[in-house]
């Protein structure tokens, strides 16, 4: 785990992109600190709708929706 975080620090970080997200706890504890633009979308609506309420304030977060990984294109 330690050398995956690590890792974070020499990665470019313009976008990144939180697959099956659900509320978004991985982007607010450690992604929305590291990274310029994040996308996030989860199957579940009820999820969503509790990520685009933590996340309503938080420019970084650009695009939160409910959409399958199949379905899923960038905006």
């Amino acid at each position: 785990m330690r050398e995956t975080l690590d890792s974070l620090k020499s990665m470019k970080k313009d976008i990144v992109l939180e697959v099956a997200c659900g509320s978004g706890y991985l982007s607010e504890f450690l992604l929305y600190d590291q990274f310029h633009e994040i996308h996030m979308f989860d199957q579940d609506p009820k999820a969503i709708d509790k990520a685009k309420i933590k996340f309503k304030d938080k420019p970084k977060a650009s695009s939160i929706t409910s959409k399958t990984m199949q379905s899923f294109k960038w905006d």
